[in-house]
């Protein structure tokens, strides 16, 4: 059977790799380092191989899958069951048609940490940094960094000659505005703020940055593609969307894909920018030379999980994401179809409204905590084993970051204590609204699954069914739950956990996590990073702002004729095309 997580080469990452990649925000953020993307050996230049190779933390550990780890790694190794289809040379042409889960609120990667939204915004919009495929962040839109010797300054010396979709060419202007407007819309961009005394442009192609203390997440912040990008935009759009989510005219990126329209639950069309400014340098995960081989790119609301994996069985889609799990035993012995497992894919969280309302109390969240069967929600939702696991903590064991603060309070079940919390609260009552969305069998399953389990201990629960994009659309108002659910993802920056921003939806607004996030971001040491790592993590389970129920995987589908540029957590097109 083929193994197409040999694909993804860098998305399942061992400890190794992902100090690697942290080593870039932590390390090189604040020692001085020039970052810079020319060759592959220039990695050396931005990963300090001596931390690597000595820190304890990345030893091999022998409760990590080796055998999973080896085969994302290793493509020397032959596949005797790979699919019979020789991708050739690279085809200019086509339209690539991906079949997505739920509609698209918006394409403004800034304005969001929806997947729906991340998926089609990647291809418009791009930042200053990228990950490659060792997770490490590398120049996207700049040349380097200078960061200098006290952690205070930071260089960006930007790419010249680089295309918006409107004509215009970016300049420093462009990119402090963008830079400003992430302050004020995402909530990474509000948590990075407050170390910034300011961003400036020296001239054209220079952006610097002073800071009031060191400030170790810099570069993978300016690196992530999976929500509250900085994308850049030209000045004036910055300008005018300076507190709001970009409109449809203003959907003006430098990335090779420009956007011609969304149609409501149809489709975004992106079509190619001929006069994309590609890197030179070989493509990497995000990071490195893009090419839009297709005309055009369909992202396709399909909501019915049914109706995804047989457009792509019949060839109607290219790609087909988040199907049903029940469904791998057949799908990978599909001849015209690849099947993968994408592990881990991402956490299922339950989100409590922290802004008003009965949950304002941590003691009823703790309650809810101690209800919850995990294993029985993971189950419904996700159906056979391979796909969940039982984890406590928020960023997974294949990282550095993993944490074992906490493991007593998870998955509990005491419901005796549990009931005393409610009894002891002043909840009196009232409703709970759940808001899950309907259109995700697996997520609406964690609501319908666990709302039984909060009546139980005496809670007025009851499911809100609507679908992903107003799920999306309706969790920035407080007046319309009290509880909500989705997936988190992971990267090497342990604090772009979606909820910890304060203004992310649930609000978690705290003195005590702060302060221990400030303490976080501040340091630049590995392992004193890690230990402050592990306080933040106790305040988490202090505070509940977000119960973990587990981790779960993800399948996917795509046709055999779809080549190329497929790696990493989420789908992306460019350096893909389709073979006659």
């Amino acid at each position: 059977m083929h193994d197409p997580l040999r694909d993804r080469l860098g998305y399942i990452l061992s400890r190794r790799s992902f100090v690697k990649a942290t080593g870039v925000g932590a390390l090189a953020t604040m020692s001085g380092l020039l970052v810079a993307c020319e060759t592959d050996d220039d990695d050396d230049d931005v990963v300090d191989d001596d931390v690597v190779d000595d820190d304890p933390a990345v030893e091999p550990d022998d409760d990590v899958d080796d055998e999973v780890d080896d085969d994302v790694v290793d493509d020397d190794e032959p596949d005797d069951d790979e699919p019979d289809v020789d991708p050739g040379e690279p085809q200019t042409g086509g339209t690539i048609q991906f079949a997505g889960y739920s509609e698209p609120p918006t394409v403004d990667g800034s304005w969001t940490t929806a997947i729906v939204v991340q998926i089609p915004s990647i291809h418009v919009f791009e930042s200053l940094m990228a990950y490659d495929e060792d997770w490490a962040a590398v120049p996207m839109l700049c040349e380097d960094v200078d960061i200098a010797d006290d952690g205070l300054t930071a260089t960006f010396n930007l790419r010249d000659g680089v295309n918006f979709h409107n004509g215009d060419v970016m300049d420093a202007n462009d990119v402090v505005a963008s830079i400003q407007r992430w302050f004020s819309i995402a909530g990474n961009g509000q948590d990075t703020e407050p170390f910034v005394d300011s961003v400036e442009a020296v001239d054209d192609l220079t952006v610097e940055w002073q800071f009031n203390t060191s400030f170790a997440p810099l570069l993978n912040y300016m690196s992530s593609p999976l929500g509250y990008t900085c994308i850049i935009v030209p000045a004036e759009i910055a300008e005018a969307a300076m507190d709001d989510r970009l409109g449809e005219d203003q959907y003006i990126g430098t990335g090779p894909y420009q956007f011609v329209e969304h149609i409501p639950d149809q489709h975004i069309l992106v079509t190619r920018f001929d006069d994309y400014s590609s890197r030179d340098d070989e493509p990497s995960n995000y990071a490195g030379a893009k090419t839009a081989y297709a005309d055009e790119i369909r992202f396709i609301t399909v909501p019915d999980a049914a109706a995804r994996i047989a457009g792509v069985e019949g060839g109607d889609y290219h790609w087909a994401e988040e199907v049903t799990r029940d469904e791998y035993d057949r799908l990978v012995e599909h001849d015209e179809v690849e099947a993968e497992i994408l592990s881990p894919l991402r956490f299922k969280g339950i989100i409590f409204n922290k802004r008003q309302g009965p949950f304002t109390d941590p003691n009823l969240r703790r309650a809810v905590l101690y209800a919850l069967d995990m294993e029985e929600i993971l189950r419904a939702a996700f159906g056979p084993e391979e796909f969940w696991r039982l984890d406590h903590s928020m960023i997974p064991e294949e990282s550095i970051w993993y944490s074992e603060v906490g493991a007593d309070e998870y998955n509990r079940m005491d419901l005796d204590t549990a009931r005393q919390l409610v009894e002891d609260s002043d909840y009196d009552g009232e409703e709970i609204r759940w808001m899950s969305p309907s259109d995700r069998e697996d997520y609406y399953a964690v609501a319908l699954t666990a709302v039984p389990m909060l009546q139980e201990i005496g809670l007025n629960a009851e499911v809100l069914g609507v679908d992903w994009g107003t799920v999306v659309d309706r969790r920035t108002d407080e007046d319309e739950y009290e509880i909500f659910n989705t997936g988190f993802g992971f990267g090497p920056e342990p604090t772009t956990v979606a909820f910890i921003p304060s203004d992310w939806p649930g609000w978690w607004e705290s003195d005590a996590k702060e302060e221990a996030l400030q303490a976080v971001m501040e340091e630049t040491n590995v392992e004193r990073r890690q230990e402050l790592w592990d306080e933040f993590h106790g305040v988490f389970y202090d505070e509940v702002p977000v119960i973990k129920v587990g981790d779960f995987f993800g399948l996917t589908i795509r046709r055999v004729e779809l080549h190329g540029g497929l790696v990493a957590q989420e789908p992306r097109f460019w350096n893909a095309w389709l073979a006659d």
